[in-house]
């Protein structure tokens, strides 16, 4: 995010990092923070409520207790464009937080704009985290230009699962054994009975 062009004055440990991360296909944001002389401050924006949320108030614990040496600051907010728009705001008005959770798709709205600093890969090489520690596709999105504004937090699939008895007896299986492509309700439910 915009903020003080210094480097970082720690190094997160690889939970730490992965705490800041973003629900639904979802990717974590670094800039610098703190200044010469002071303790380092990590303001952390997220969206995350229920089990999630939970979770993360674990790792947010852990690394408070891990890292006693830095402000550390959390928010949750209420996700969606009013998030975004808030995070826009606080990017060009210079008090952006120094983590932040956002969806993959909103990547490239934000990097190419200078909303968003470039991660250091080294940085996160040195907490233990790996480029190959992802699926390629997944890691691919968070690079705009050749360089990282993100790290995967997870990524949802988008699953069908059928009864393949049932199916069969519909006409829905191709001769593979496997559903036909399936366009509209109707060739999803099948010919009425008769």
């Amino acid at each position: 995010m915009l903020g003080d062009p210094s480097p970082p004055l720690h190094r997160p440990s690889r939970r730490a990092v992965l705490g800041g991360l973003l629900g639904a296909t979802g990717a974590l944001a670094l800039s610098g923070c703190g200044g010469p002389g002071s303790k380092p401050r990590v303001r952390e924006w997220n969206l995350f409520g229920g089990g999630d949320g939970a979770r993360l108030l674990q790792i947010h614990q852990q690394y408070v207790a891990e890292h006693p040496d830095v402000q550390f600051e959390a928010h949750t907010l209420a996700w969606g464009p009013p998030f975004y728009t808030k995070l826009a705001m606080s990017a060009a008005g210079g008090r952006a937080p120094e983590v932040a959770t956002m969806h993959m798709s909103r990547i490239k709205g934000f990097s190419p704009t200078t909303m968003l600093d470039p991660i250091p890969v080294e940085l996160l090489n040195a907490a233990g985290i790996q480029q190959s520690d992802f699926l390629p596709a997944t890691w691919d999105r968070c690079v705009v230009d050749g360089k990282l504004y993100a790290v995967p937090l997870d990524q949802h699939p988008f699953v069908l699962y059928y009864n393949t008895e049932i199916c069969k007896k519909a006409g829905l299986l191709g001769p593979d054994g496997k559903i036909k492509p399936v366009k509209g309700v109707t060739p999803f439910l099948g010919e009425p009975a008769v």
